[in-house]
C-alpha cells in the first residue's frame, strides 16, 4: 500500500447541541479547522495514488462550500471533530474509485482533533 495525503483549511463556526449546559462549546464559536486527507492504494496509476486535482475537486464540490465560513450545524447537526472527520470520510469515499482507503483527520487547533478511521 502507498499513502498521500492532502491538508486543507477552513475557517468555521459551530457549536456543539449535546454537550452540558454552561459547557463553552455549547456556545457559537470558531476554528481554523485543518483537515488532512490520506488516501492508500495497493500499486498506482501512471505512478500516483490518486491525482491531488482529484482530491481537490472532492474538496471543493463537495465539502468546502458546506465547512468554509460557514455554520457547520448546517451540515453536519452534531459537529464534534469526530462527526466531522467522518462525515468527511464518506464524502470522499463516495468519490474517489475503489480500491481506495480514506483516512480523515480533522484538527480544531494544535492541541485537539480526532481521526476516523483510526
Amino acid at each position: 500500500m502507498t499513502t498521500i495525503w492532502r491538508r486543507y483549511e477552513a475557517q468555521s463556526a459551530h457549536f456543539l447541541p449535546h454537550v452540558r449546559d454552561g459547557h463553552k462549546c455549547k456556545k457559537i464559536h470558531g476554528h481554523n479547522f485543518r483537515v488532512t486527507v490520506y488516501v492508500s492504494r495497493p500499486g498506482l496509476v501512471d505512478g500516483m495514488v490518486v491525482d491531488f486535482e482529484v482530491l481537490d475537486a472532492i474538496w471543493n464540490e463537495h465539502i468546502k462550500n458546506h465547512f468554509d465560513h460557514d455554520l457547520v450545524n448546517t451540515w453536519v447537526p452534531n459537529p464534534t471533530s469526530e462527526m466531522l472527520a467522518m462525515e468527511i470520510q464518506a464524502v470522499f469515499c463516495a468519490k474517489l474509485p475503489p480500491p481506495h482507503d480514506v483516512v480523515v483527520e480533522v484538527e480544531e487547533n494544535d492541541r485537539s482533533g480526532a481521526r476516523y478511521p483510526s
